[in-house]
């Protein structure tokens, strides 16, 4: 199952969120990409860049973190987390 649940924060408030979820299929790290390509349009953000910081971060803690600075564009927000609720 995937399960991933993303929200856009500002001044320490949750301005937008999105649940990805798939019953059918297993989250898969190889798919990231995608997941994010699918969130990213549905809070209709443009895509951050995805460094090995934020891959440890899943791995470790199940949450990415990803703040204006790694966006190319201006990013009107304090950061996008992204929590992994797969089981």
């Amino acid at each position: 199952m995937i399960k991933i649940w993303a929200k856009v924060i500002k001044n320490n408030k949750t301005k937008k969120d999105y649940v990805l979820f798939d019953p059918d299929k297993l989250f898969e790290l190889n798919d990231l990409r995608e997941y994010l390509n699918a969130i990213c349009e549905q809070l209709d953000l443009e895509n951050p860049i995805l460094l090995d910081q934020h891959l440890v971060q899943l791995v470790e803690y199940r949450v990415m973190k990803f703040l204006p600075t790694d966006f190319i564009d201006v990013f009107p927000y304090d950061k996008l987390e992204i929590h992994n609720l797969s089981e």
